[in-house]
C-alpha cells in the first residue's frame, strides 16, 4: 500500500502526513516503515547517482523519499541578494539583503527569476548562509545534498540567467566536495568550489579536525577521478578537514 501510494503521489507530503494518510497513524511510518520502504526502493529503482558519496543512513533516507515528494519537514529554498521574482498574479518580488525562504508551492507560482548580480554562491551550511553578506552577490541555501525539486529550481536560474558564475561554499572536507559534485551532477552547472582550497586549511590550521576512515576512503575515490586533487591531497597529507563555519565568519565580505 505504502509504494503504490509513493508511486502515484503528485504532491508535497510530510512523512507524518504519509503516515496518517495510509497508516492511520502520525508516527509509524517512521518507526516501523521509512527504513524498509527506503531498502526495497533501492533495490528495485537506480539511485546509484543520487546517492553517491552519502553515508548516513538517515540522509539517503531523505534523498529517496524526497524523490516522490515526501518530506521530513516542510522544504525551502533560502535566497538572498539582488534577485527580481515575478508570479502568475502578476506580483513582482525584490529580494535584497535579507534572506527569503521559497517554499515549494511559492516556487510553483514563479513565472520568472532575474539575477542581477555577477556571481551566485550556493552555500551548504545555514549558519555560513546567514554569516555572509556581501550585496554584490546571489546566496542560496540548499541544505546538504540537494533533491531534484531543487536541483531543478538552479537549473531554471541559470536557464534564465545564463551569463553568471557559479560558485558552491562548503565545508573543506570530503564530503563536502561530495556535495559540490552531487550538485553539478544533478544541475549540469559548471559550479565551482569558492574558499574550499589548501589556503583555507593552512590559514585555520588551528581549527581544523583528523580524518575519519570514511574521509580517508572519499578522499581516494575524488583524487581518483581527478577532483580537486591538491586540496585534497593536502588533507591526506596533513589529516586535516574543516568546517566552513569559521571561514564564513572571518571573511564573511570577502564572499
Amino acid at each position: 500500500m505504502l509504494l503504490n501510494y509513493l508511486y502515484d503521489n503528485q504532491e508535497e507530503l510530510l512523512e507524518r502526513e504519509l503516515s496518517m494518510i495510509v497508516l492511520s497513524d502520525s508516527k509509524i511510518f517512521e518507526k516501523k516503515y521509512r527504513t524498509k520502504i527506503c531498502k526495497l526502493l533501492c533495490k528495485y529503482m537506480d539511485f546509484e547517482d543520487k546517492l553517491e558519496g552519502i553515508d548516513n543512513e538517515r540522509e539517503r533516507e531523505k534523498v529517496i523519499l524526497e524523490e516522490f515528494n515526501i518530506y521530513e519537514n516542510p522544504s525551502y529554498v533560502y535566497l538572498k541578494g539582488m534577485v527580481s521574482i515575478s508570479l502568475r498574479n502578476g506580483e513582482r518580488l525584490e529580494i535584497g539583503k535579507f534572506p527569503l525562504a521559497l517554499s515549494s508551492e511559492f516556487i510553483s507560482e514563479i513565472t520568472s527569476i532575474t539575477v542581477k548580480s555577477r556571481k551566485i554562491v550556493t552555500v551548504e551550511n545555514l549558519t555560513s548562509f546567514h554569516r555572509v553578506n556581501g550585496m554584490e552577490d546571489t546566496y542560496i541555501y540548499l541544505a546538504g545534498y540537494h533533491n531534484t525539486e531543487k536541483q531543478s529550481l538552479l537549473k531554471r536560474i541559470a536557464e534564465e540567467n545564463p551569463d553568471k558564475d557559479w560558485f558552491h561554499f562548503g565545508d573543506i572536507d570530503p564530503d563536502g566536495f561530495y556535495i559540490l559534485e552531487h550538485l553539478k551532477k544533478g544541475t549540469g552547472i559548471d559550479i565551482l568550489p569558492l574558499f574550499m582550497e589548501r589556503e583555507q586549511l593552512e590559514s585555520y590550521r588551528n581549527y581544523c579536525k583528523p580524518l575519519n576512515q570514511n574521509d580517508l576512503v572519499k578522499a581516494g575515490n575524488l583524487i581518483e577521478k581527478g577532483c580537486y586533487t591538491d586540496t585534497l591531497q593536502y588533507m591526506l597529507e596533513h589529516n586535516c578537514k574543516l568546517e566552513q563555519e569559521i571561514v564564513s565568519f572571518q571573511t564573511a565580505r570577502l564572499l
